[in-house]
């Protein structure tokens, strides 16, 4: 089977690989808005109270905002230089990355604010001379920015299924925009339930890409359906409820989709 922001706002490609941090995207004015947020803290926060960002401009971005190949590199840089600093000056916790208009930003939780702006606003200055830099300290005792900001609106199976695919696309330059057709993996127990599915969503205009009968399955009748239209977040999230509902209407299962990738020049 197939499955297997400064004040409103990074990337999930900065290395980290613990179980605890995850990524998503979502549609803002302006453009797609990429978020990557450690979950640890909300089981479990450390003792510090005030939020630091720092961001500046991401050297080299596709047209959807996104940092490129160079980008990266530079980002990856920026934050360790960023991090280093703060492990000098003050007991700190990296808790999020958010990149948005080829804008970056390293969110942070610190114990003490009294040196950090005048040493961070310093090493950028030096560093990152012919780039923006923002830098935003506040106190947070109760961590509203990171729930409001960083933290996935939802945070379910299917929610990190969805994302993980937007996530992909969106990293490689696809800004979401363009319709695309949309392919549905499903399966049934029997022929006549499928038939019955099959009936159903046609009448929504989805068309059916491919039959087939796997004996050895457990739901060995498949069917693939497929659906022109944009993969926002919000949309696409819409768009897997409704054949979620549909599938188990008629005791099947609904095993997840994908799309084309789409790069505007």
């Amino acid at each position: 089977m197939y499955r297997s922001i400064i004040a409103a706002l990074l990337l999930p490609f900065f290395g980290f690989s613990q179980a605890d941090w995850i990524s998503y995207v979502k549609k803002e004015k302006k453009g797609i808005l990429a978020v990557s947020v450690d979950l640890e803290p909300d089981f479990k926060k450390p003792k510090l109270h005030n939020v630091l960002i720092v961001g500046t401009k991401a050297k080299g971005c596709y047209k959807n905002g996104f940092p490129n190949e160079e980008g990266i590199s530079y980002s990856d840089v920026f934050s360790d230089s960023v991090a280093l600093r703060l492990n000098k000056i003050t007991k700190n916790r990296k808790v999020g990355m958010i990149s948005y208009q080829c804008l970056i930003f390293d969110v942070f939780y610190v114990k003490d604010t009294l040196e950090i702006r005048k040493e961070i606003d310093t090493l950028l200055t030096k560093n990152y001379p012919h780039y923006p830099k923002y830098i935003v300290i506040r106190k947070d005792k109760r961590w509203d920015y990171y729930y409001q900001k960083l933290f996935p609106p939802i945070y379910t199976e299917d929610f990190i299924y969805d994302q993980e695919i937007l996530y992909k696309l969106v990293s490689a330059g696809d800004d979401l925009s363009t319709e695309r057709n949309v392919k549905h993996w499903t399966y049934f127990k029997n022929e006549k339930r499928r038939n019955s599915f099959v009936s159903k969503i046609k009448k929504l205009d989805f068309k059916v890409d491919f039959l087939n009968i796997k004996k050895d399955q457990a739901y060995p009748y498949e069917v693939q359906v497929y659906r022109k239209e944009k993969i926002y977040p919000r949309s696409i999230e819409s768009v897997t409820k409704l054949l979620n509902f549909m599938v188990k209407a008629d005791n099947g299962l609904y095993d997840g989709w994908g799309a084309e990738m789409i790069v505007k020049e």
